[in-house]
Order: structure tokens, then C-alpha cells, then sequence
């Protein structure tokens, strides 16, 4: 059962709910899917959303920043070199490291460089 809607869940619980649901694609992003994994209603999950957003927003240009000309540079010679060509970064998720492996397909996005 969903819980009420409640608009000021710890920060940390609105930050995953947003990211659940920017990070998934087809039926994984259903609003019904996040609502029963993170136990909360719709209108939550799209307020949490749009918080997150927003707070992306007022941060570009202090903490999001495009790399310099220079960082560009020696970002393209690595992606070259791992036949990227053309390309200054990826964000692949299997190459950020996790606490834990994922309850469904986890070998699929557990970190595969070896630190």
C-alpha cells in the first residue's frame, strides 16, 4: 500500500526516487513501479522529480560544469584510445562503482574494473 503523500522526505530519499525514474526507460519508470519500490504515490515521485531537477538547474555552472579545453583534450585521447573517437566522455553505469550488486540482473552493472 502507498503511504500519503508526504512533500519532505529526507533529501537523500528524494534524490533516489528522482534518479530511480530519470535512470530507468520503459516500464521501469512507471510511476507505479517507483511508487511501490520507494512505498510513495505519484504526485510524490513527480514532485521529487522536479525538485531534483530544479536543484540540477540552480547548480549548472557552480558544481556542473563542462570540462575545460584542455580536460576536452586529454578526455578524447583516452576515449580514442578505447575506440570512442569523436567523443570527450560516456556515462556508462556499469562503471560506477556500487555498495552492492543490484537485486535484479546484477551482473549485468556490477563494477568490472577491478580498483
Amino acid at each position: 500500500m502507498l503511504k500519503p503523500f508526504k512533500t519532505h522526505h529526507n533529501p537523500s530519499i528524494q534524490l533516489a526516487v528522482a534518479l530511480s525514474r530519470l535512470g530507468s526507460n520503459g516500464n521501469g519508470a512507471t510511476l507505479g513501479k517507483i511508487g511501490m519500490l520507494f512505498g510513495i504515490n505519484h504526485e510524490a515521485i513527480v514532485l521529487y522529480t522536479q525538485r531534483m531537477i530544479q536543484i540540477s538547474m540552480k547548480l549548472k555552472g557552480k558544481v556542473i560544469v563542462w570540462p575545460t579545453i584542455e580536460q576536452q583534450r586529454e578526455m578524447s585521447q583516452v576515449m580514442q584510445a578505447e575506440g570512442f573517437p569523436g567523443c570527450i566522455w560516456f556515462i556508462d553505469g556499469s562503471l560506477i562503482p556500487l555498495s552492492q550488486r543490484p537485486p535484479n540482473d546484477g551482473e549485468a552493472y556490477f563494477y568490472h574494473k577491478k580498483r
